[in-house]
């Protein structure tokens, strides 16, 4: 075979491996559409639901249980849920204390409380990175789903450098009927925006994906996709490394056509709070090949994955944030009274403008609660 040959050859098993990928785009779906409220789509038999959710500074003592309680509603229709941020609010220290330990295990607790005896929670073994980024991911999935039952072990982190580790889980799925075994390797991944290595960190990410190639391997979480600070530290080599391993079939980015590099622009979907000024399709799930052609519905928007935009449908992100707003506006109006300033007068767009602020300050507020980020979520059919 000559080298052009060869050449051809190449190039188009690499374009029949990419055209096998579902290609799941937006549709008419627009940003805020009431199609993304949830619920999550529930598995029908041989179905498995998984969900990510970066809950912000999950570990933090600001929640009460009824915020937990809300928390978990939002995601208690999948079968599978990876949770990042437990640890943050947590660990104060490079040693782990017993106090720490205590309090991340009763997130835990509280995590398994409402979701009920029907699942396990479980989390990394210890907290992984360095300094504000040290965080435990957590791990909750049903004991039995539709039509097979599950169990997961610790499988160990992924080095992703100096700073971010991956922690990962062995997912067993046994069918009821026959006995028969699968298994899915889970990582869960959260990257920091303005870190200049965040880019080696993605590239290590898909690195450990490819070498997942004979396996159902899924990494899902926290990329901080297309986030770019002014000084162009990152140049998107992450963003770009994944693209084109998708694009020659080695890993399945179930977002790609959805996902952009920078701030989104008019109708783009994002997966942090609408409230934000610029939107970013930070999270993310990578998928071994193998699993390309196992989405439950062959891979459509809304039916085999989506994101939940809880921050506007959301009643009890209304009452966070009516609450918080109550909060500052008393604060506001004090300081308005004790320094004798006329608004009705002179001051009347000062005043206004301010208002605007201190909203945009309540619902950000109210992400310390739930989370600043959206749940995202996909769907294969695994028998």
């Amino acid at each position: 075979m000559t080298p052009i040959m060869i050449l051809c050859s190449i190039l188009f098993s690499l374009t029949t491996a990419w055209a096998d990928f579902p290609v799941i785009d937006q549709l008419d779906v627009v940003p805020n559409d009431p199609r993304l409220k949830g619920p999550i789509d529930v598995s029908k038999p041989g179905e498995l639901t998984i969900a990510s959710f970066n809950v912000r500074n999950l570990g933090s003592r600001q929640r009460s249980l009824k915020d937990f309680e809300a928390i978990v509603d939002l995601i208690d229709e999948a079968d599978v849920v990876m949770v990042q941020e437990a640890g943050l609010g947590v660990y104060d220290g490079r040693k782990v204390s017993n106090p720490e330990r205590e309090r991340l295990d009763a997130v835990v607790a509280v995590f398994q409380m409402y979701l009920g005896s029907g699942w396990v929670v479980t989390r990394a073994v210890r907290p992984s990175g360095t300094g504000a980024g040290r965080e435990t991911a957590m791990l909750a999935y049903r004991r039995q789903a539709m039509g097979y039952s599950m169990d997961a072990t610790w499988a160990g982190y992924v080095d992703l450098g100096e700073k971010r580790d991956m922690a990962t889980f062995r997912l067993t799925l046994i069918q009821d009927e026959t006995a028969n075994a699968k298994d899915l390797l889970l990582g869960s991944v959260h990257l920091t925006p303005d870190d200049p290595d965040r880019g080696s960190q993605m590239i290590k990410v898909a690195a450990w994906m490819e070498g997942q190639s004979d396996e159902r391997a899924i990494a899902m979480g926290d990329f901080n996709w297309g986030y770019r600070k002014k000084s162009g530290v990152e140049n998107y080599r992450g963003e770009a490394q994944i693209r084109a391993l998708h694009e020659s079939g080695k890993l399945f980015q179930v977002f790609h056509a959805l996902s952009y590099e920078g701030a989104s622009k008019d109708q783009q979907l994002r997966t942090n709070m609408g409230f934000r000024k610029k939107g970013y399709f930070y999270d993310q799930f990578l998928l071994t090949p193998i699993l390309a052609s196992e989405m439950a519905d062959g891979g459509k928007f809304l039916e085999d994955c989506g994101l939940i935009a809880f921050g506007v449908h959301y009643r009890h992100m209304k009452d966070v944030t009516k609450r918080a707003m109550k909060r500052r506006q008393y604060g506001l109006d004090r300081f308005i009274k004790n320094a004798a300033i006329n608004t009705e007068e002179t001051h009347t767009k000062a005043y206004a403008k301010t208002l605007r602020e201190i909203e945009r300050q309540a619902k950000n507020d109210a992400t310390w609660i739930l989370s600043d980020h959206r749940v995202i979520w996909m769907q294969l059919k695994v028998w």
